[in-house]
Protein backbone atom coordinates (compact mmCIF):
# COMPACT_ATOMS: atom_id res chain seq x y z
CA UNK A 1 0.00 0.00 0.00
CA UNK A 2 3.11 2.26 0.85
CA UNK A 3 3.82 2.33 -3.16
CA UNK A 4 0.35 2.54 -3.95
CA UNK A 5 -0.09 5.80 -1.85
CA UNK A 6 3.67 6.70 -3.04
CA UNK A 7 2.20 6.36 -6.80
CA UNK A 8 -1.64 8.48 -5.79
CA UNK A 9 0.55 11.61 -4.59
CA UNK A 10 3.30 11.65 -7.31
CA UNK A 11 0.09 11.88 -10.23
CA UNK A 12 -1.70 13.98 -8.34
CA UNK A 13 1.74 15.90 -8.09
CA UNK A 14 2.51 15.51 -11.89
CA UNK A 15 -0.91 16.61 -13.02
CA UNK A 16 -0.49 20.07 -10.95
CA UNK A 17 3.07 20.30 -12.03
CA UNK A 18 2.18 20.66 -15.65
CA UNK A 19 -0.82 22.51 -15.11
CA UNK A 20 1.26 25.40 -13.03
CA UNK A 21 4.37 24.92 -16.12
CA UNK A 22 1.86 26.02 -18.90
CA UNK A 23 0.97 29.36 -16.69
CA UNK A 24 -2.08 29.51 -18.33
CA UNK A 25 -5.09 31.58 -16.95
CA UNK A 26 -5.02 32.21 -13.46
CA UNK A 27 -1.52 29.61 -13.28
CA UNK A 28 0.26 32.61 -15.15
CA UNK A 29 3.51 33.53 -13.80
CA UNK A 30 3.27 30.16 -11.50
CA UNK A 31 6.27 28.43 -10.40
CA UNK A 32 6.00 24.77 -10.39
CA UNK A 33 8.49 24.39 -8.25
CA UNK A 34 7.19 26.45 -5.06
CA UNK A 35 5.35 24.05 -2.60
CA UNK A 36 2.87 26.31 -1.44
CA UNK A 37 1.32 26.36 -4.54
CA UNK A 38 0.33 22.52 -4.26
CA UNK A 39 -0.36 23.57 -0.48
CA UNK A 40 -3.35 26.17 -1.87
CA UNK A 41 -4.51 23.02 -4.36
CA UNK A 42 -4.41 20.58 -1.36
CA UNK A 43 -1.55 18.31 -2.81
CA UNK A 44 1.24 16.96 -1.59
CA UNK A 45 4.87 18.29 -2.77
CA UNK A 46 6.69 15.42 -4.33
CA UNK A 47 10.53 16.29 -4.22
CA UNK A 48 12.18 15.17 -7.74
CA UNK A 49 14.01 12.35 -6.14
CA UNK A 50 10.95 10.74 -4.75
CA UNK A 51 8.79 11.20 -7.90
CA UNK A 52 7.32 8.23 -9.67
CA UNK A 53 9.09 9.16 -12.83
CA UNK A 54 12.65 8.81 -10.54
CA UNK A 55 11.14 5.89 -9.26
CA UNK A 56 10.77 4.08 -12.57
CA UNK A 57 14.05 5.29 -13.97
CA UNK A 58 15.55 3.30 -11.07
CA UNK A 59 13.28 0.56 -11.12
CA UNK A 60 15.74 -2.51 -12.74
CA UNK A 61 18.67 -1.13 -10.01
CA UNK A 62 19.76 -3.31 -7.16
CA UNK A 63 19.94 -0.54 -5.37
CA UNK A 64 15.73 0.38 -5.67
CA UNK A 65 14.72 -0.47 -2.23
CA UNK A 66 16.78 1.90 -0.41
CA UNK A 67 16.13 4.83 -3.61
CA UNK A 68 12.33 3.61 -2.87
CA UNK A 69 13.12 4.54 1.14
CA UNK A 70 14.66 7.39 0.84
CA UNK A 71 11.58 8.56 -1.73
CA UNK A 72 9.66 8.11 1.27
CA UNK A 73 11.96 10.04 3.76
CA UNK A 74 12.23 13.25 1.20
CA UNK A 75 8.11 13.10 1.09
CA UNK A 76 7.69 13.04 4.46
CA UNK A 77 9.89 16.24 5.11
CA UNK A 78 8.39 18.12 2.63
CA UNK A 79 5.55 16.87 3.80
CA UNK A 80 4.35 17.86 7.80
CA UNK A 81 1.61 15.73 8.11
CA UNK A 82 2.77 12.35 6.90
CA UNK A 83 5.79 12.71 9.00
CA UNK A 84 6.05 8.86 10.34
CA UNK A 85 3.49 7.45 8.56
CA UNK A 86 5.32 6.27 4.84
CA UNK A 87 6.80 3.22 5.28
CA UNK A 88 10.32 2.80 4.76
CA UNK A 89 10.57 -0.83 4.61
CA UNK A 90 11.76 -1.43 1.03
CA UNK A 91 15.72 -1.84 1.30
CA UNK A 92 15.01 -4.75 3.94
CA UNK A 93 16.90 -8.29 2.85
CA UNK A 94 14.00 -10.45 2.44
CA UNK A 95 12.44 -8.00 -0.11
CA UNK A 96 13.85 -8.92 -3.61
CA UNK A 97 14.57 -5.68 -5.15
CA UNK A 98 14.16 -7.39 -8.78
CA UNK A 99 10.49 -8.69 -7.64
CA UNK A 100 9.77 -4.85 -6.04
CA UNK A 101 11.44 -3.32 -9.29
CA UNK A 102 9.08 -5.79 -11.30
CA UNK A 103 6.33 -4.33 -9.53
CA UNK A 104 6.94 -0.47 -10.32
CA UNK A 105 6.92 -1.44 -13.50
CA UNK A 106 3.34 -2.89 -13.10
CA UNK A 107 2.23 0.00 -11.24
CA UNK A 108 3.43 2.68 -13.62
CA UNK A 109 0.52 2.50 -16.17
CA UNK A 110 -1.80 2.88 -13.48
CA UNK A 111 -3.56 6.16 -13.14
CA UNK A 112 -4.60 6.98 -9.50
CA UNK A 113 -3.86 10.56 -8.45
CA UNK A 114 -5.44 12.09 -11.64
CA UNK A 115 -8.33 14.28 -11.12
CA UNK A 116 -10.53 11.32 -12.58
CA UNK A 117 -9.19 8.80 -10.10
CA UNK A 118 -9.37 11.31 -7.17
CA UNK A 119 -13.49 12.26 -7.70
CA UNK A 120 -14.41 8.04 -8.07
CA UNK A 121 -13.49 5.52 -5.73
CA UNK A 122 -9.77 5.49 -5.68
CA UNK A 123 -9.19 1.98 -4.08
CA UNK A 124 -11.65 -0.02 -5.65
CA UNK A 125 -10.32 1.64 -9.16
CA UNK A 126 -6.97 1.38 -8.22
CA UNK A 127 -7.20 -2.70 -7.14
CA UNK A 128 -9.30 -3.50 -10.47
CA UNK A 129 -6.88 -1.79 -12.44
CA UNK A 130 -3.76 -4.04 -10.55
CA UNK A 131 -6.29 -6.91 -10.87
CA UNK A 132 -6.27 -6.59 -14.77
CA UNK A 133 -2.01 -5.70 -14.55
CA UNK A 134 -1.09 -8.36 -12.83
CA UNK A 135 -3.69 -11.06 -14.69
CA UNK A 136 -2.06 -10.24 -17.76
CA UNK A 137 1.60 -10.18 -16.75
CA UNK A 138 1.32 -13.19 -14.89
CA UNK A 139 -1.53 -15.39 -16.68
CA UNK A 140 -0.96 -14.02 -20.13
CA UNK A 141 2.55 -12.59 -20.79
CA UNK A 142 4.26 -14.86 -18.37
CA UNK A 143 1.89 -17.98 -18.85
CA UNK A 144 3.52 -21.54 -18.49
CA UNK A 145 3.08 -24.54 -20.83
CA UNK A 146 2.95 -26.95 -17.87
CA UNK A 147 -0.13 -25.09 -16.34
CA UNK A 148 -3.39 -27.18 -16.28
CA UNK A 149 -6.97 -25.01 -16.89
CA UNK A 150 -9.32 -25.45 -14.08
CA UNK A 151 -13.21 -24.55 -13.77
CA UNK A 152 -14.32 -22.57 -11.30
CA UNK A 153 -15.75 -24.62 -9.49
CA UNK A 154 -12.28 -25.81 -8.67
CA UNK A 155 -11.96 -23.15 -6.57
CA UNK A 156 -15.00 -22.87 -5.55
CA UNK A 157 -18.66 -23.30 -5.13
CA UNK A 158 -20.66 -21.10 -7.28
CA UNK A 159 -23.69 -19.83 -6.44
CA UNK A 160 -26.68 -18.23 -8.19
CA UNK A 161 -28.27 -15.07 -6.72
CA UNK A 162 -32.47 -15.34 -6.20
CA UNK A 163 -34.85 -12.49 -4.92
CA UNK A 164 -37.12 -13.75 -2.37
CA UNK A 165 -40.66 -12.77 -3.15
CA UNK A 166 -41.70 -9.31 -2.88
CA UNK A 167 -45.69 -10.26 -2.21
CA UNK A 168 -43.63 -10.93 1.17
CA UNK A 169 -43.01 -8.32 2.80
CA UNK A 170 -42.20 -10.14 6.10
CA UNK A 171 -39.10 -11.53 3.81
CA UNK A 172 -37.28 -8.01 3.95
CA UNK A 173 -36.21 -4.99 6.40
CA UNK A 174 -33.59 -7.33 8.31
CA UNK A 175 -30.00 -7.41 9.12
CA UNK A 176 -29.27 -9.58 6.41
CA UNK A 177 -27.64 -7.92 2.86
CA UNK A 178 -29.37 -8.09 -0.27
CA UNK A 179 -26.77 -7.13 -2.90
CA UNK A 180 -28.03 -6.11 -6.37
CA UNK A 181 -25.55 -4.37 -8.87
CA UNK A 182 -26.39 -0.80 -7.86
CA UNK A 183 -24.69 -1.78 -4.62
CA UNK A 184 -21.52 -3.37 -6.20
CA UNK A 185 -20.64 0.27 -8.09
CA UNK A 186 -17.83 0.95 -7.25
CA UNK A 187 -17.44 -0.74 -4.16
CA UNK A 188 -14.83 -3.53 -4.21
CA UNK A 189 -16.21 -4.75 -0.79
CA UNK A 190 -20.10 -4.05 0.00
CA UNK A 191 -20.67 -2.84 3.04
CA UNK A 192 -23.85 -1.20 2.50
CA UNK A 193 -27.09 -2.45 0.26
CA UNK A 194 -30.56 -0.51 -0.46
CA UNK A 195 -32.32 -3.63 0.65
CA UNK A 196 -31.86 -6.02 3.69
CA UNK A 197 -33.56 -9.31 4.16
CA UNK A 198 -34.94 -11.10 7.36
CA UNK A 199 -33.74 -14.40 8.83
CA UNK A 200 -37.35 -15.68 7.08
CA UNK A 201 -36.30 -14.28 3.97
CA UNK A 202 -32.75 -15.47 4.03
CA UNK A 203 -34.36 -19.20 4.89
CA UNK A 204 -36.53 -18.99 2.05
CA UNK A 205 -33.29 -19.03 -0.30
CA UNK A 206 -32.05 -22.42 0.55
CA UNK A 207 -28.09 -22.60 -0.28
CA UNK A 208 -27.67 -19.28 -1.07
CA UNK A 209 -26.34 -17.54 1.47
CA UNK A 210 -23.05 -16.16 1.10
CA UNK A 211 -20.42 -16.09 3.78
CA UNK A 212 -17.81 -13.59 4.47
CA UNK A 213 -15.49 -12.66 1.31
CA UNK A 214 -17.16 -14.41 -1.26
CA UNK A 215 -16.74 -13.54 -4.78
CA UNK A 216 -19.76 -11.60 -5.85
CA UNK A 217 -19.81 -10.91 -10.16
CA UNK A 218 -23.01 -9.30 -11.91
CA UNK A 219 -23.48 -11.03 -14.90
CA UNK A 220 -26.68 -9.65 -16.49
CA UNK A 221 -27.47 -5.57 -17.32
CA UNK A 222 -24.10 -4.18 -16.11
CA UNK A 223 -21.52 -6.96 -16.92
CA UNK A 224 -18.47 -7.49 -14.89
CA UNK A 225 -18.33 -5.67 -11.64
CA UNK A 226 -16.93 -7.87 -8.75
CA UNK A 227 -17.42 -7.38 -5.17
CA UNK A 228 -16.38 -9.25 -1.75
CA UNK A 229 -18.80 -9.58 0.60
CA UNK A 230 -17.95 -8.28 4.11
CA UNK A 231 -20.94 -10.03 6.18
CA UNK A 232 -23.11 -12.80 5.41
CA UNK A 233 -25.30 -11.96 2.52
CA UNK A 234 -27.49 -12.51 -0.59
CA UNK A 235 -28.08 -11.45 -4.07
CA UNK A 236 -30.36 -11.13 -6.81
CA UNK A 237 -30.50 -13.26 -9.82
CA UNK A 238 -28.40 -10.43 -11.98
CA UNK A 239 -25.45 -11.41 -9.47
CA UNK A 240 -23.75 -14.94 -9.74
CA UNK A 241 -20.78 -15.65 -6.84
CA UNK A 242 -18.00 -17.72 -5.81
CA UNK A 243 -17.57 -19.34 -2.28
CA UNK A 244 -14.18 -20.18 -2.39
CA UNK A 245 -13.10 -23.37 -1.25
CA UNK A 246 -11.32 -23.06 2.88
CA UNK A 247 -8.27 -25.36 1.48
CA UNK A 248 -7.77 -23.59 -1.76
Amino acid sequence: MGLIFLKYISDAFEELYATLKAGEGEYAGADPEDKDEYKAENVFFVPQDARWSHLQAHAKQPTIGKTVDKAMDAIEKENTSLKGVLPKVYARQNLDPTSLGELIDLIRNIALGDAKSRSADVLGHVFEQMAETLFRQWFVIDAREDWEEKPLSFFGDIVCGKTPSKKKPEYYQGKIPFIKIPDMHGNSYVFNTTDTLTEEGSNSQKNKLLPLKSICVSCIATVGLVSLTTKNSHTNQQINSIVPHKNE
